[in-house]
């Protein structure tokens, strides 16, 4: 149970759902023009491996060196040193980075891609200097989560590259709904993402403070850094209702509109309250909680446009 709460078992659980989902949508859309995918069942299993790994590193060695902080923080969910030792935890981040680099090379050589294999060890040395700097400062670690969880879906795009320009040629209908729904849930990722990173952030002010961290409501203020979360959240409402517009076979729905409605839409409006009333380290809590349900309904309406 420590092992799956160090390396955040659910968040990885979202991370396989959110490729599979994407995955299902290529198959699918390819399918019509009776184009092979680049990744077969199985190689796809070991990108979502490869994914999986790089992620549950990116938790691992952030915990490690944030543990000063995670104390002030949140010091009832501390795991290393108390559950785990840091030469073990040492041990598993490692591990991650070897394993994964070998399946990385296999699958970059599989699909003769090889630039593909830079991928694995930018976003293993991003997500450490996220842990060691970049998350200390205001905004730059905010973007780069930001951009990895968009990255999680933007990788199949390049992974199938080559059978998507082939159903460009073929069904030009069918690229640009699988283009629209891929750009709909990248933009969206990125967008939620920085909107709850920046309300951690205010959650986590008074250990960041301590620790010697300049995130952005030490630097700017949180008057100020609620401004910034509200600007990505009013984005991302503007966001999801122009784009649905623009997806064709969707965008006449009812229950397509009726689950932005109630999943996303209200959600975000009652986030805006949040932040706006919230005052206390418990209310923050609570909205960043919020914000990751809206996360998470992206991901259900993936599946819901998949098998509606």
């Amino acid at each position: 149970m420590a092992l799956l709460k160090l390396i955040r078992f659910p968040n990885l659980v979202i991370v396989v759902l959110t490729q599979f989902l994407l995955y299902e949508l290529l198959r699918q859309q390819l399918s019509f023009g009776a184009i092979e995918l680049s990744l077969d069942h199985v190689h796809f299993s070991y990108l979502v491996f490869v994914t999986v790994l790089i992620t549950a590193a990116g938790y691992i060695v952030n915990d490690i060196l944030d543990l000063p902080t995670d104390l002030i923080n949140r010091p009832n969910k501390i795991i290393i040193t108390r559950r785990i030792n840091k030469s073990t935890a040492y041990w598993l981040y490692f591990s991650c980075f070897l394993v994964g680099f070998i399946v990385s090379l296999y699958l970059a050589y599989h699909v003769q891609k090889m630039p593909l294999l830079g991928l694995f060890p930018l976003s293993f040395i991003g997500l450490y200097l996220y842990s060691t700097t970049l998350k200390k400062l205001p905004l730059i670690g905010n973007l780069l989560i930001a951009l990895y969880c968009a990255g999680v879906a933007a990788i199949l795009l390049v992974a199938e590259q080559e059978g998507i320009q082939q159903l460009v040629n073929q069904y030009p209908h069918h690229a640009n709904y699988l283009r629209l729904v891929f750009y709909f849930y990248i933009i969206f990722a990125f967008l939620s993402t920085m909107f709850r990173e920046i309300v951690k952030d205010i959650e986590d002010l008074d250990g960041d403070q301590q620790s010697g961290c300049r995130t952005a409501p030490i630097i700017w203020g949180i008057k100020i850094s609620k401004w910034i979360a509200g600007f990505f959240g009013l984005l991302l409402l503007a966001f999801v209702p122009l784009m649905i517009q623009q997806i064709p076979s969707i965008n006449q729905q009812i229950g397509i509109w009726t689950f932005v409605l109630l999943f996303i839409i209200l959600p975000l409006l009652g986030a805006f309250y949040l932040l706006i009333i919230s005052k206390d380290k418990k209310a923050y809590h609570r909205l960043s909680q919020l914000a990751k349900f809206i996360m998470l309904s992206g991901i259900l309406f993936l599946a819901l446009i998949l098998y509606l």
